[in-house]
């Protein structure tokens, strides 16, 4: 048997990756519900139910579901928003029965980039490397779909 919890260090982590999009485009995909719903899941899960409150003390949720039918019902509440640089929120789980699974704090930072824009996901703390390698999976497969939307936004708005 193997030990899967891990010292904290461990049981989080960072994401870092450039777009080929101004600033504040890539906050607006965060900020508008409209964007949001658009891009905000890996690409083989089906989201439904999605409901998005974008200020401090609102909060976004759906129900996803993966190819093999399991369900997934994320609940964040903002803590921070700072337009353009910093989003704040907590991410957790509805089970089943009703209750959450225990709260990550996910925080997500803009920076310009020469016209493009680096964003850096950060996430923790996780109960386990189990629950961190799948977060960080899901957050990978969810910004390759922000990539993929950012030229369809930029093609319509031009």
């Amino acid at each position: 048997m193997t030990d899967d919890t891990g010292a904290p260090e461990d049981l989080a982590f960072t994401i870092t990756r450039t777009f080929d999009a101004p600033l504040g485009r890539v906050f607006q995909m965060w900020a508008d519900p409209a964007h949001f719903s658009r891009w905000c899941v890996p690409a083989d899960i089906a989201i439904s139910d999605q409901t998005m409150d974008f200020r401090e003390g609102g909060g976004f949720g759906s129900t996803m579901t993966a190819p093999d039918g399991s369900i997934y019902r994320p609940r964040c509440t903002y803590a921070e928003i700072v337009e353009n640089k910093r989003i704040v929120f907590t991410h957790a789980w509805l089970q089943d029965d009703g209750s959450m699974s225990p709260e990550t704090i996910v925080t997500v930072t803009f920076k310009d980039a020469e016209g493009r824009t680096e964003l850096t996901l950060q996430q923790a703390p996780f109960t386990s490397r189990a629950a961190r390698d799948g977060h960080r999976e899901g957050w990978a497969g969810t910004l390759d779909g922000l990539a993929a939307y950012l030229p369809k936004v930029a093609a319509t708005s031009a």
